[in-house]
């Protein structure tokens, strides 16, 4: 009896298997799927590229699935896009905006996958426009310092230099940032360190440790983290520290209550440390 059951199940396995295979061959055919499995060593390839001069772009914007972005600086604003595959997205030009929309690429393929792409950006010095990102998997690094950058990805980390005017949203991934004016962190789970704060900051994370090194704010600004520590090395702001957290130890160090600058750190869970 138990053999028979062995061999029903057996079959049953078997059919759902010659199934699936069926139909995948079958999109194959129609140029629906790419088979990939094989492909461990395929090297990424310069796919598409454009430059420009400095007066002649005011915004970048990139809307990309998995991908790994990098700013550095450049003579002229250029983007280079690397991918080991051929249907990829492609840089548009319009209106003073670099565009490229990777929504359309082929990411799907039969058994393991070696998908690869990349995207580094060519900044001058002098480029005060905007930088818009958003993906849904991949590391953004930027080794330069930017005017204005908003950032979302549902998975990746994010290390940036300084930026004038950060905002960033992130799913899943850690954050680390260098001196900002104005910064505004959403992330749902992932630690996030910032340099410096200069003006003003809302940073909330479901679960990570927040650490502040250094700020200076002169606008009412605000932490928040339901699960995890929230450290500030050096306040040198006159402002008011007001701290509410469900479990953890609070100290801090210097808090001025007849400021009309509020800094709000809350935790459920997570020590509070202003120094």
């Amino acid at each position: 009896m138990k053999s028979k059951t062995n061999a029903v199940v057996a079959i049953v396995i078997l059919s759902l298997v010659a199934i699936s295979l069926t139909i995948c061959f079958s999109k194959m055919l129609k140029g629906d799927m790419n088979f990939d499995m094989f492909n461990f060593n395929s090297q990424m390839e310069k796919i598409d590229s454009i430059e420009k001069e400095l007066d002649e772009v005011n915004e970048i914007n990139l809307d990309i699935l998995s991908t790994d972005v990098i700013i550095k600086e450049g003579d002229k604003i250029s983007l280079e896009y690397f991918s080991n595959q051929e249907n990829n997205g492609k840089i548009e030009y319009d209106n003073k905006v670099i565009s490229l929309n990777e929504t359309s690429a082929d990411t799907r393929c039969i058994g393991i996958c070696n998908v690869r792409r990349k995207i580094i950006v060519y900044l001058p010095k002098e480029y005060k426009g905007e930088l818009i990102i958003e993906a849904k998997s991949g590391d953004i690094e930027s080794l330069i310092d930017l005017e204005k950058a908003k950032i979302s990805t549902m998975s990746g980390d994010l290390e940036l230099n300084n930026v004038k005017n950060a905002q960033i949203k992130t799913m899943s991934g850690d954050v680390e940032l260098g001196s900002s004016e104005t910064t505004i962190i959403n992330t749902m789970s992932g630690d996030v360190d910032v340099e410096e704060v200069t003006k003003s900051l809302e940073i909330k994370t479901s679960s990570g440790d927040i650490t502040v090194n250094k700020i200076s704010i002169n606008e009412s600004s605000s932490i928040n983290t339901s699960s995890g520590d929230v450290v500030v090395h050096n306040n040198n702001s006159n402002c008011y520290v007001d701290t509410k957290t469900s479990s953890g130890d609070v100290k801090i160090k210097k808090s001025d209550r007849k400021s009309d600058i509020v800094l709000t750190i809350e935790t459920s869970s997570g020590d509070i440390r202003v120094n």
